[in-house]
């Protein structure tokens, strides 16, 4: 390739979303190539996340659109986001756009339709949507949606999801769509995470950690910390800076030292320093929905690549085809609604070590295999 200009269209804040981060530092890395011309269109984080910046990429950030805005201001708002996005396509003569869920679509969509037929375009969904997720989902998701089923599924280069329940899912619901375009491309951490790894001599024994969003609707978090109170073998430490009111309400007046919670989160870049401190890494989430039911997330790999025991709830059929008791890292499904049942000691035994290797270099590989070949 030579200086092939690529645009990623990801309209969520890229700072809420590690592997979109991790994609970019690997497609500017002189180990990927040093001839691609990068340009991004996201939108201004509000939750106090570092900015990304990258000096071979160009960021273009336009105002996030939120629920509490008025109408007018929302319209305005993606009027902005659509127009000001497809003019940029435009001058720059985009050559290859990467587009992240559907509310980034539409600009693509224009710009392939209209201006640039040859532009190649590739699609990952972060989640799975359902058709009837769509119907009910705001009208500019909605819309958005039926433009690029209508004009762009046909045309795209690959189209990915993040596991292979998911894809067969949105294989069942799209199945004219040629599968020879469709790929899966898991949620990796960086092959660079290995470098902090800690013996397990030093970490704390039987410390656990909870990194991610928190919602009483959506996670286990009520009733994981009530069982945590109940016994005294375990700790848990809790980062997030992505949650309910409630849920800080309830957090802040838990009053046990076996329990902390640390609002701010952590900033991606320091994850495998935090995480090594640790034993055991829980998932929390509820399989509320099929996304979630078939989900594999983010934070399993986040775990194993720092070499954390991994404990997650056994809704989460996404997380099953990683399950393994016989040497370290152990991951193990547990029925959250009956943790009483739980005998706690004895739980993390293994006969051996063998480390997991899930590496995002190996899957981006992959996509720019095929990037190059339009």
């Amino acid at each position: 390739m030579k200086n092939r200009k690529i645009a990623i269209l990801h309209f969520y804040p890229i700072e809420y979303y590690p592997p979109v981060l991790n994609l970019l530092n690997y497609l500017s890395s002189p180990n990927a190539t040093n001839e691609l011309d990068i340009s991004v269109f996201t939108c201004v984080n509000d939750k106090n996340r570092e900015p990304y910046s990258n000096n071979a990429i160009r960021i273009y950030r336009f105002e996030l659109v939120k629920k509490e805005d008025n109408s007018l201001v929302k319209m305005y708002r993606y009027i902005k986001l659509i127009f000001g996005s497809l003019a940029k396509l435009i001058s720059l003569d985009i050559q290859t756009i990467i587009y992240f869920e559907t509310i980034s679509s539409l600009p693509a969509t224009i710009y392939k339709q209209f201006f640039k037929r040859s532009c190649g375009v590739f699609i990952h969904y972060h989640e799975y949507a359902s058709k009837a997720w769509y119907d009910k989902y705001m009208k500019f998701v909605k819309y958005s949606h039926y433009f690029e089923t209508r004009f762009i599924y046909a045309k795209a280069t690959w189209i990915s999801q993040t596991n292979e329940d998911r894809l067969t899912l949105f294989q069942k619901d799209y199945p004219n769509i040629d599968r020879g375009k469709m790929h899966i491309m898991p949620n990796y951490p960086p092959k660079a995470w290995r470098n902090h790894l800690k013996p397990w001599h030093e970490r704390k024994k039987n410390s656990m950690v909870y990194v991610g969003s928190l919602a009483f609707e959506s996670t286990y978090i009520r009733e994981f910390c009530d069982w945590i109170k109940s016994q005294e073998y375990y700790t848990l430490d809790i980062y997030s800076y992505n949650f309910h009111l409630e849920v800080e309400n309830y957090l802040n007046n838990i009053h046990d030292d076996k329990i902390r919670f640390f609002p701010r989160g952590i900033e991606y870049d320091l994850l495998p320093t935090i995480l090594n401190q640790y034993s055991i890494g829980v998932i929390l989430h509820k399989a509320f929905n099929e996304n979630y039911k078939y989900n594999a997330t983010n934070k399993l790999f986040e775990y194993l690549a720092c070499d954390l025991n991994v404990w997650f709830s056994k809704e989460l059929l996404g997380c099953f085809k990683y399950i393994n008791s016989g040497s370290y890292p152990i991951v193990k499904p547990f029925d959250f609604l009956n943790l009483e049942r739980i005998n706690p000691y004895g739980l993390e035994t293994a006969k051996n070590y063998k480390p997991r290797h899930y590496w995002c270099e190996d899957v981006y590989n992959k996509l720019l295999v095929e990037i190059e070949k339009v």
